[in-house]
């Protein structure tokens, strides 16, 4: 799943065609689609991948970690 999610974000920048606000939207709805389980574990992987920083993504009517 980490892959899967990280992957979403390279491929951003490497489509010619599409915007990078319409390819995001997709990588999101995509990651989105995973059950929470795997989300929360993608989330976990993401914070140690990119520490100091913080990536954040909130899915529909999810609550955001404040």
């Amino acid at each position: 799943m980490r892959g899967l999610f990280i992957l979403s974000f390279v491929t951003l920048f490497s489509f010619s065609g599409c915007s990078q606000t319409d390819v995001l939207k997709k990588a999101v709805d995509r990651y989105c689609e995973v059950p929470e389980a795997s989300r929360f574990a993608n989330r976990e992987a993401v914070a140690v991948a990119v520490a100091p920083h913080r990536v954040e993504i909130v899915c529909g009517l999810e609550e955001a970690d404040s």
